[in-house]
């Protein structure tokens, strides 16, 4: 999930399928990586005229998560939060290859 969207998936009970239907195609797609992923406190998204960044954190924790689980690269997308991106790549349990 890309960073401008991450509000749309953070919190509440569709987390967790979204989770589970990335979980699925990394699962089932040779190849495949977790990405575009990461942090953007620039972009302030139409659909609530707002930088919807700790949705983004959340959103991106877990995508970092699955990755490093299920053993595949990311790409990351960083504006203007590269101490955070830094805080949470350090703080990861284990991070991707």
């Amino acid at each position: 999930v890309h960073p401008w969207f991450a509000h749309r998936y953070a919190r509440g009970d569709g987390k967790r399928e979204w989770l589970e239907r990335l979980r699925k195609y990394v699962t089932t797609t040779p190849g495949a990586c977790v990405g575009e992923i990461g942090l953007d406190r620039q972009w302030v998204t139409p659909d609530t005229g707002q930088v919807e960044y700790d949705a983004q954190r959340e959103v991106f924790e877990a995508q970092l998560a699955l990755a490093a689980e299920l053993e595949v690269p990311v790409s990351v997308h960083c504006v203007r939060a590269q101490g955070h991106l830094a805080e949470a790549l350090a703080a990861a349990p284990s991070l991707p290859p």
